[in-house]
């Protein structure tokens, strides 16, 4: 909403410009960040108190062996307090004219309805396990990475670059100090001023053909030539997916290519395939994020850590100069994602502040299964899902003790290998305090999100 309350303020009055300062993607995650930190901060305690009055508290598995009792009756569903702050933040700074934004408010939805079905019927049956079954989470999850994979893959409706979807025309050089000299008149807006023919006299200041708007990108084009004739001289047609490397060549990007960390080139293009590794990384990341909440700020931690990584990305993959420098393919608009990333942040933090050891509300399914649907989201729409198996380690050891145990060892072997899973109870079953375990993991954690962001540059 500020975003494009401020965009209309800068083209409608000169004494606005200094407005122009929203228009940067680093502004705007910083301000989304702080923004749905202070919400959390300010309805934190509002929502504790509504979820307590109306009894949705926690139901405790008992362990026997590790004392429960002090966390019987904290209240749970405290996914609801991140989505309405993320929700808050991302309407008044998010680009609504970017497609990235609508896919994470879509996984968004979906992934807190289906946490939030499962923690309602935990506790109307109060008990732990009466919640959606394990076939049902599966299959919710599945069914939103094939609708998520369609959407992503198909040339018509993909976010990124795609050699059959080509975007609007562009004007070289509109961001010279030639655009924004004073007129009064087309007249004074002389031909070749900011690099095209026929620019216009808007607001006081000069500026391209309407058509042709840096911002607008409403003509379709699939070549110069075609823009040329719509917008003059000086407009080009964009060809995101070509991209050069070294010895000359030109790699054309696809969506449903597969990239690894520390190396620079596609493995693979997957064509339609790529859709099983989409559904694939969606289930991991959901299920990961869902184990690792089992202690307080455990989970919060390394969601954190992952978040501001893969906002890094985002910033990084959807600006063309830092893109072609670190040899990534530019994703146009990707940038976005860096907003939303930096809301999910600001969220987090916020919430750890009552989530923290002794923890006054708990996230629940409703807050780790969406966190977990909206990271596998944001890694598919970057590129980066096999990232996540370096920068989520903490969730992939959580996420293989449970299914080294289940299925090794007890369906196997008949007998545990674990004293209990997720692995983080192991270490409390062996007598380590519940806050030294969430600081090691969170330690970890920050170890690894640094290995990752040096994958930006060692490739």
């Amino acid at each position: 909403m500020l975003y494009h309350l401020s965009e209309y303020l800068v083209q409608a009055f000169e004494a606005a410009g200094p407005l122009r300062l929203v228009r940067y993607i680093s502004f705007r995650t910083i301000v989304a960040m702080l923004t749905s930190f202070l919400i959390t901060l300010l309805i934190g305690r509002t929502v504790i108190n509504f979820l307590y009055r109306r009894k949705i508290r926690d139901v405790v598995r008992d362990y026997s062996v590790m004392s429960v009792e002090s966390k019987k009756g904290t209240p749970t569903m405290g996914g609801i307090l991140m989505i309405l702050a993320i929700l808050a933040s991302i309407a008044l700074w998010g680009n609504f004219r970017s497609p990235f934004l609508y896919y994470l408010l879509f996984a968004m939805f979906w992934f807190a309805a289906v946490g939030g079905i499962d923690d309602y019927f935990k506790i109307r049956n109060q008990n732990s396990d009466a919640g959606l079954s394990r076939k049902a989470k599966y299959l919710s999850q599945i069914s939103y990475g094939l609708i998520f994979g369609f959407f992503f893959l198909y040339s018509g409706t993909t976010p990124l670059p795609h050699p059959t979807k080509q975007s609007g025309c562009r004007v070289k050089t509109w961001k010279s100090k030639e655009c924004d000299k004073p007129c009064k008149t087309n007249a004074d807006c002389a031909t070749n001023t900011c690099g095209v023919t026929g620019a216009v006299c808007m607001q006081g200041r000069c500026a391209p053909p309407a058509a042709c708007s840096a911002d607008a990108q409403s003509k379709a084009c699939r070549s110069d030539e075609a823009c040329i004739a719509s917008c003059g001289s000086g407009a080009y047609c964009p060809k995101h997916w070509e991209y050069p490397v070294p010895g000359n060549k030109v790699l054309v990007f696809r969506p449903s290519q597969l990239y690894i960390p520390f190396y620079k080139f596609p493995l693979m293009d997957l064509s339609w395939l790529y859709i099983f590794v989409i559904v694939f990384m969606i289930v991991y990341a959901a299920n990961a994020v869902n184990f690792a909440d089992g202690l307080d700020g455990l989970a919060t931690g390394p969601t954190l850590f992952s978040y501001l990584v893969f906002g890094i990305y985002a910033y990084f993959l959807g600006n063309m100069l830092t893109a072609r420098y670190l040899w990534y393919p530019f994703l146009p608009g990707a940038g976005e994602t860096a907003v939303f990333c930096g809301a999910v942040v600001g969220a987090l933090v916020g919430f750890l502040w009552f989530n923290t050891y002794p923890a006054e509300i708990f996230m629940g399914d409703t807050g780790s299964i969406t966190l977990g649907g909206i990271l596998g989201t944001v890694m598919v729409l970057l590129k980066q899902e096999f990232l996540f198996f370096l920068l989520g380690g903490v969730f992939l050891a959580e996420l293989l003790s449970v299914a080294v145990q289940d299925w090794l060892g007890i369906q196997v072997l008949g007998r545990r290998i674990f004293y209990r899973a997720p692995i983080h109870h192991t270490f409390q079953h062996r007598g380590l305090s519940e806050p030294k375990i969430v600081v090691r993991f969170w330690i970890v954690s920050a170890m690894l999100a640094l290995l990752s962001l040096a994958a930006l540059k060692i490739r």
